[in-house]
């Protein structure tokens, strides 16, 4: 959903700017069409279609909402891309024990890799919770809209 002062902003349309407005279900989210439409209603414009087309996508974009983005998989599976790597170069730090030094590149890949596995993990978390919030949110609005298209 966007940041816009919808409200606002179809005021100033004219009658036949909210036809188009509204109308224009690719370029514009559910929120700025639902606004349009309560303006529609309060000039006293006949609304009924628009509003059952504006319930259909609320609806399909709940279950939009519900579905697990590609997104959202790749940022979950990536830190397991540098985990068999930093295993990798773990178990050859063990096996070349004698050679224990800052020197080794073992060591140094070991090093590098555990930090990043650790830091992809920490990260990925990070992202998903900040999807997650953000769905959370578009959710409430477009329930609430669902609801007051209902009434």
């Amino acid at each position: 959903m966007s940041d816009y002062d919808w409200k606002n902003i179809v005021k100033s349309k004219s009658n036949d700017e909210l036809h188009a407005f509204i109308k224009n279900r690719y370029y514009l989210d559910i929120e700025a069409r639902y606004y349009a439409l309560l303006e529609m209603k309060s000039r006293n414009i006949e609304t009924e279609n628009f509003k059952f087309e504006l319930y259909n996508d609320c609806i399909s974009k709940m279950e939009r909402l519900s579905k697990t983005s590609r997104r959202e998989y790749m940022i979950k599976i990536n830190p397991y891309f540098v985990l068999p790597i930093f295993i990798y170069s773990f178990i050859n730090l063990l096996f070349n024990a004698s050679t224990f030094t800052f020197d080794s590149i073992w060591l140094i890949l070991t090093l590098f890799f555990g930090i990043g596995t650790f830091f992809s993990f920490i990260i990925s978390k990070w992202e998903i919770r900040k999807i997650n919030r953000t769905k959370t949110k578009e959710r409430e609005k477009i329930e609430r809209i669902i609801m007051d298209l209902k009434n």
